[in-house]
Order: C-alpha cells, then sequence, then structure tokens
C-alpha cells in the first residue's frame, strides 16, 4: 500500500473536472483553478490507515478531500459546492473519485462515504472570503 501513489490518484481523477485545481498535499503556494481547488487531506477519524480490514489482510485509508471555492458571491459560492457534491454530472466529485476506483494499481477500490456541509473557510488576509465543504473518502488496498 503506498499512501502517496492513493493521495496522488486521488488528486489525478479531481483534476479532470473542469475548472477544479487538485492537490495530493496541502500546497504552500495554493493556486486555485476559476472553480476552487481541493486538497487530499487525512481524515478526522482516530485511524486515517486500519491495517488488516477483511479476511484478505486489506488496509482501510480514510482520507478527506477540502473542496474550496471563493465566497465573493456567497449563494454562487454555495450552488458551486453543490454542483460539486452532486451526482451525475461533468462537475461531480463523488463520480470523479469512483470512475477509477483502482486508483492505476495503488488500490482495490475508492468510496465516497459522504460530503459535508458548506461552511465558511478561514479568510485571507486580504479580505477575501472562501467556502468549503469535506468530501469522506474510504481506500480500500
Amino acid at each position: 500500500m503506498d499512501l502517496h501513489a492513493i493521495r496522488q490518484g486521488l488528486a489525478d481523477l479531481l483534476n479532470a473536472i473542469p475548472d477544479l485545481r487538485a492537490y495530493a498535499y496541502t500546497p504552500a503556494s495554493p493556486r486555485p483553478g476559476p472553480g476552487g481547488m481541493v486538497i487530499i487531506d487525512e481524515a478526522d477519524d482516530d485511524q486515517m490507515v486500519a491495517y488488516h480490514q477483511t479476511g484478505l489482510g486489506a488496509t482501510t485509508v480514510a482520507l478527506k478531500a477540502i473542496v474550496i471555492v471563493s465566497a465573493t458571491d456567497v449563494a454562487g459560492a454555495q450552488k458551486r459546492l453543490d454542483e460539486y457534491r452532486s451526482l451525475g454530472n461533468a462537475t461531480s466529485i463523488p463520480d470523479a473519485l469512483e470512475s477509477m476506483p483502482t486508483l492505476n494499481g495503488a488500490a482495490q477500490s475508492v468510496l465516497v462515504r459522504g460530503a459535508g456541509p458548506t461552511m465558511d473557510y478561514d479568510t485571507a488576509a486580504d479580505g477575501r472570503r472562501f467556502w468549503s465543504m469535506d468530501v469522506a473518502i474510504e481506500v480500500f488496498a
């Protein structure tokens, strides 16, 4: 099980969403796309990695995708986040993440557990506002 390959595989799938920029790790100098950005991060679970979860010895990796969009227009930001957590459209994060469950050989399967509510994200020092949501991801490797 290669955590870097898993994170990078998830980020690669999300980079295929139009106008969204995804990072496997928190960037030092983030550059969001026109539709915002996503950072693959450790889940808030007690165990990010749980070993030997099945009789086959599979490892479960709990991650989250932190989705951040500009909130110069709050209703527009909420609408964009709704589009990202919807199903069956070109900007669906669950559809993108589950489209290649093996992550080019790094995993056995990828499951999107859910998407949290939208919330204010830290405001930038220059006064810009952002909204975010977390998407819970479970990877079996």
